[in-house]
């Protein structure tokens, strides 16, 4: 097997890390004015969006501690939230293949 960069998978703490800047990225249209979309912040949707997104804050810190902690085998399961969330774009051109796994 070759040791080329563009073949070696990015390690999990930087595939967390990207999940995660991607959901974000995907919620702030809907969150910041002068984007593409503002909401009526006491709507369901921008609750639902509010929600969404402090539960990637979450999840993302959960991982984050694991790794700091010296344990990134707990990253395990905030690692498969993370990609099932970052799944529901998985026809975004920044969506990464490896995420479905």
């Amino acid at each position: 097997m070759s040791t080329d960069a563009t073949q070696t998978p990015p390690p999990l703490a930087e595939e967390i890390d990207a999940m995660a800047e991607f959901i974000h990225h995907r919620l702030e249209p809907m969150k910041n004015p002068g984007l593409r979309r503002v909401l009526n912040p006491d709507s369901d949707e921008s609750r639902t969006v509010r929600a969404l997104s402090d539960t990637v804050t979450f999840i993302h810190a959960n991982a984050k501690t694991a790794f700091r902690q010296g344990e990134p085998g707990n990253a395990k399961w905030p690692r498969f939230h993370l990609a099932k969330i970052a799944q529901q774009w998985n026809d975004h051109p920044e969506f990464r293949p490896e995420w479905n796994r």
